[in-house]
């Protein structure tokens, strides 16, 4: 059973070096992307609306507050969704430095 363990490990291990040396993403990686940075965008947005309502509720005025926020909360989340593809980006790039052939098994 131990030898067997190791077995599973290691081809799981060695599956994953595989999937990080593949140059591109697959369909699947790329909605689930889409996904995130549109959640990014909208979370932001409707906590900005919501607040927006909720000071108008406490001042009213000439201002709307809705607006105001509405357009702070989709500037965060733009700027939210923006970092989080700078930085996927960037983890998706790093290379592992012994590791030449993606087929290459990782020695230990």
């Amino acid at each position: 059973m131990d030898n067997g363990f190791k077995k599973n490990i290691s081809d799981k291990e060695e599956r994953m070096v595989r999937a990080k040396a593949k140059k591109g993403m697959g369909t699947f990686a790329w909605i689930g992307m889409l996904g995130i940075i549109g959640w990014s965008i909208t979370i932001p947005l409707l906590i900005g609306i919501a607040l927006g309502r909720w000071l108008e509720g406490l001042f009213p005025g000439k201002y709307s507050f809705t607006l105001m926020f509405m357009f702070a909360g989709l500037a965060a989340g733009c700027y939210s969704a923006w970092r989080w593809v700078e930085k996927s980006y960037k983890n998706r790039n790093t290379e592992e430095p012994g590791l030449k052939d993606p087929d290459e098994k990782v020695k230990k």
